[in-house]
């Protein structure tokens, strides 16, 4: 038996740690992601796509794990998890072996890895190294799923009355898309013009200076990072971070860094202005735009561009 919920409404926002890679390594291998971490799971299959049928499931009926255990049943091609900070978008399901009853998680828009921590603090470990493609069979252990959303399970998957321990559930973890932690193109020199100033700490998080400077009347846009991945077409969806600042009060308006979650969207649902910064744009740059609003002030918005998806 089968059941959906929603990652939206389970989903709580913060923070946790992702051994990445030093370089951008090729393939998980090189990466340093081992095959398997556990033979157990080795007897676990699932057959079918979660989004579209009814999986089938061949698991040991009595599987416990302490602690997190993984291996890929599909190790894709794609990009490759390196950073917590990384943006993925994910299909998960939790599988009660006793049983064979599962719980599809609704697809959650991008993310960061930190941004799973609140509910699945195991999935860190699991993904680590993990390329866009793959089918990852886990055992997040006691302590990899929290214990808050962990009480839910039982609901949808021992509907039997049996208990259900958190160490005895499979999750089955399917990388959708991984994309860019950051802007990772080429710097861009722009000579003194007025234009804020700006700064990026070691995971790309931008920081913004605002001249003392009146705000320009018009829209102002420069590339800061020009990357080398695909152009923005008409109709595409693109996953961006931004910051926006108050010319005025040099005060953060809005920022996708702080809550891990980039925006995805067609560039005329993007906020006002963005739209027109990036046309020509590509996957890797980082672009920055000046907005006026009323009584002269202005909207300051840095904004990386971390991928696209075709309609």
């Amino acid at each position: 038996m089968r059941k959906t919920t929603s990652a939206v409404t389970v989903l709580g926002l913060a923070a946790l740690a992702l051994v990445g890679c030093a370089s951008t390594p090729e393939t998980p291998a090189a990466c340093g992601r081992a095959e398997g971490s556990s033979s157990a799971l080795g007897s676990v299959t699932v057959e079918g796509d979660f989004l579209t049928e009814m999986p089938t499931i061949t698991a040991p009926t009595h599987f416990h794990s302490t602690g997190v255990q993984y291996r890929d049943q599909v190790e894709g091609d794609g990009p490759i998890v390196l950073s917590d900070a990384q943006p993925v978008t994910l299909s998960i399901d939790f599988v009660n072996p006793a049983t064979k009853e599962s719980v599809a998680l609704n697809p959650a828009p991008a993310m960061t890895i930190d941004a799973w921590q609140d509910m699945l603090p195991g999935l860190s470990e699991a993904l680590q190294c993990a390329a866009e493609g793959s089918r990852v069979i886990a055992a997040l252990g006691e302590d990899g799923i929290n214990e808050e959303f962990g009480a839910q399970l039982p609901a949808y998957i021992a509907t039997d009355g049996s208990d259900l321990d958190l160490g005895d559930v499979i999750t089955v973890i399917d990388v959708n898309r991984v994309y860019l932690p950051a802007a990772d193109g080429s710097l861009v020199y722009n000579a003194g013009s007025g234009m804020p100033s700006v700064v990026r700490d070691d995971t790309g998080v931008p920081g913004i200076t605002i001249p003392s400077s009146a705000a320009p009347s018009s829209q102002k846009t420069e590339t800061l990072i020009d990357g080398d991945g695909e152009a923005i077409a008409d109709g595409d969806i693109v996953t961006v971070h931004y910051t926006s600042v108050n010319w005025s009060t040099s005060s953060v308006s809005s920022s996708t860094w702080d809550t891990g979650a980039p925006t995805s969207a067609t560039l005329d649902q993007l906020p006002d202005g963005f739209e027109k910064a990036l046309e020509g744009a590509s996957v890797g740059s980082q672009v920055i735009t000046v907005v006026p609003a009323a009584g002269g002030t202005a909207t300051v918005s840095v904004i990386d561009v971390l991928g696209i998806d075709k309609p």
